[in-house]
């Protein structure tokens, strides 16, 4: 089964969330689509499953009221790759482990994602080991960051590694949008609403460029059982930022032109193992500041 070489464009011009309008929707099963244009839908592609082995690939999505690509409930084995997802209005590209007996090893790969005007260029809601390498990711807006993960939304825990890896995030992270002095986003943002992030969460080979404030965030939930290795940061306002209990490792993360290292107004437990090749930073260099 298979979806090619055609455009969808809509007529929506405003987002209704109990509306069906996608420019792709359904289970696809063992299915790919390749070479789509679709714009001024609600969502560019709402995917329910279950479904397995979906590949997405050379899609171009833009000017949505709500999500560019979700991949919603028991979703395996499927990728997005080679996509261009712009003005989403809601995340970007999206994995949404709800309600799910068996939602794994996903993957987002080699995508350019941009100006999500809500929410987050990547998000990894739940799931059992899914992924996002070698994807750009821009310009986010407000409520949202460049990658996001945790348990969110009533979706099923983190479980299996999740990875992420060889991604660029430039000017990404953001405010609060209804508190906007709050700077709450970070590039690379941790958040969990309802259980702690314990499952393994790794980050590896990423570079934050220019984000929004701190290029790290934990927020709600403590965090545990991350590892970060070899990431470059440019031009942050903090590295790590937190309002919960923190305990992770950190091994070849080099910062440059940072105000602090640290963030912490809660004085919360920050614990960073650091392992080699850490640079421009330091885990007593502790500030405070929302």
């Amino acid at each position: 089964m298979g979806l090619y070489d055609f455009a969808v464009f809509g007529t929506t011009n405003v987002r209704v969330d109990s509306e069906v309008s996608s420019g792709v929707g359904s289970a696809l099963n063992k299915a790919q689509v390749q070479n789509l244009w679709i714009e001024h839908n609600k969502c560019g592609m709402w995917l329910d499953g279950p479904f397995d082995s979906l590949l997405i690939t050379g899609v171009t999505i833009r000017n949505t009221f709500a999500d560019g690509i979700n991949f919603h409930m028991g979703v395996t084995n499927s990728q997005v790759q080679q996509t261009i997802v712009r003005n989403s209005g809601d995340d970007c590209l999206a994995m949404w482990a709800q309600q799910s007996d068996n939602y794994a090893n996903n993957l987002f790969k080699f995508n350019t994602v941009s100006i999500p005007v809500l929410a987050n260029a990547i998000a990894i809601y739940g799931g059992t080991s899914n992924s996002a390498t070698d994807n750009y990711c821009a310009d986010t807006i407000v409520e949202g960051a460049g990658l996001q993960t945790g348990t969110r939304f009533g979706s099923d825990p983190l479980s299996g590694n999740t990875y992420f890896a060889r991604n660029t995030l430039v000017r990404t992270g953001s405010g609060d949008m209804y508190n906007p002095s709050v700077h709450v986003e970070g590039a690379i943002w941790l958040y969990s609403d309802s259980i702690p992030t314990n499952s393994p969460v790794t980050f590896e080979d990423i570079d934050i460029i220019d984000p929004y404030f701190q290029a790290v965030q934990f927020f709600q939930q403590p965090v545990s059982n991350v590892n970060f290795t070899n990431i470059n940061v440019q031009n942050a306002k903090y590295l790590w930022s937190t309002l919960v209990p923190v305990n992770i490792y950190a091994q070849g993360v080099v910062a440059k032109n940072i105000t602090a290292s640290v963030n912490n107004c809660n004085n919360q437990p920050v614990t960073i193992t650091q392992g080699p090749g850490n640079s421009g930073w330091s885990t007593g260099d502790v500030k405070c500041e929302q």
